[in-house]
């Protein structure tokens, strides 16, 4: 029976050793194809134009729906029968149309925020940076105007006063026109990517990111968490479950969650990567979470704590410092994504008595967010050593 595709479809169709095309019986000759092994999906037409068949790539799923795909499939078809070449409109979220490109960089913005940007979990913290950087320099410029000058005078101006700023505008910037002219490009029109060439002013010392603690440095770590003051248990945590930083600090009482067995986990479902994420809560770690106010709903906050700032790790830094000091030691300069890379390098290191390792890299890409922490593997040896990781840290 031929039935017409469904979200529901569309979303759980897993990818095989071949590339499917499924075809949706309620589309104007609409399929969706999914990509082999990686499972990438798009929709595409199947068209006869001049008496020859043609294919046009429409979008991308998730950044188009399965309803967009349609209309834009509807479109297509009427713009053929009016002898149109095919169209590309810049349409807005409310279904507004204008010429391809002719949209401009804040209308575009409307777009990508309408159907990938507010998806993400720093959605509020990337709206602000466009709002105060980019809208007043260049929103009311026609996205397919502008250039790659327009964009490095952008940067390097913000550059000249907070250096770590520019790179968190360059990365927006980045990921925002790569959808326009990608996944977006059915929508805005844009060709080309005019970021696709601007690179970093600032290199947020290249070599720290290399940085992991040592034994002896998460011995000092621990004594030095008291100068985070209320960020401390925020910190810890981090350490513990080697989640992100953001993930941690907007945590919700709704992501906290106790399985049927009585094993606590978080249930991240939003991360960088936009992968859901559970990360086993040893109790240990468990202990870190405040008490959950009685009145509490799913989607408050669990750490009272909101700032993006600094200043924590600046405190926690400087107390190290003195205690290295007393041992006639210096701690390398340290930032806070180097709590992951710690718990990871210590890990991997890790060996049975055959040398076997204890942690195999698949549940390290796990403990990293890639993927969910299989339930039957909540007390592997990784979970457990983080879990007491301020105990061998002393032993050194």
């Amino acid at each position: 029976m031929r039935v017409p595709l469904t979200s529901q479809q569309v979303r759980g169709t897993k990818p095989t050793a071949k590339r499917q095309e499924i075809r949706d019986y309620g589309g104007d000759n609409l399929y969706l194809v999914v990509q082999p092994h990686t499972g990438e999906k798009s929709f595409v037409m199947r068209l006869m134009v001049d008496g020859k068949q043609r294919k046009k790539t429409l979008g991308h799923f998730p950044a188009m729906s399965l309803a967009d795909a349609r209309e834009q499939a509807r479109e297509v078809k009427v713009a053929l029968r009016r002898g149109d070449t095919l169209p590309s409109p810049l349409r807005s979220p409310t279904n507004a149309t204008a010429a391809p490109g002719s949209g401009t960089v804040s209308e575009g913005w409307g777009l990508y925020w309408h159907h990938e940007g507010s998806s993400r979990r720093s959605a509020s913290e990337k709206k602000r940076i466009f709002q105060r950087d980019v809208e007043p320099q260049i929103g009311s410029k026609p996205l397919n105007e502008v250039t790659r000058s327009d964009l490095a005078k952008l940067i390097s101006g913000k550059f000249e006063t907070a250096k770590t700023a520019s790179n968190r505008l360059h990365s927006l910037l980045a990921r925002f026109f790569k959808w326009c002219a990608t996944h977006g490009q059915p929508l805005t029109g844009l060709e080309s990517n005019p970021m696709a060439s601007v690179v970093k002013m600032h290199s947020e010392r290249d070599t720290a990111r290399r940085r992991y603690f040592t034994q002896e440095e998460i011995g000092w770590w621990f004594k030095a968490l008291y100068a985070a003051g209320d960020y401390r248990a925020v910190h810890e945590l981090l350490m513990r479950t080697l989640c992100r930083f953001s993930d941690i600090l907007n945590l919700t009482w709704g992501e906290v969650v106790q399985r049927e067995n009585g094993d606590w986990v978080l249930e991240i479902g939003r991360t960088k990567n936009s992968d859901p994420h559970v990360a086993y809560l040893h109790p240990s770690a468990l202990k870190l979470l405040p008490k959950r106010p009685a009145t509490a709903k799913p989607e408050d906050r669990v750490f009272k704590v909101r700032s993006r700032s600094g200043k924590p790790v600046e405190r926690i830094r400087a107390a190290m410092q003195k205690l290295a000091e007393k041992e006639e030691r210096v701690v390398p300069h340290w930032i806070l994504h180097d709590y992951r890379r710690t718990g990871t390098t210590h890990l991997a290191g890790m060996t049975d008595d055959d040398d076997n390792p204890l942690v195999p890299d698949h549940i390290l890409d796990r403990l990293l967010g890639s993927g969910l922490i299989d339930h039957s593997q909540k007390m592997t040896a990784a979970a457990m050593a983080i879990a007491d990781m301020k105990v061998w840290a002393q032993r050194s």
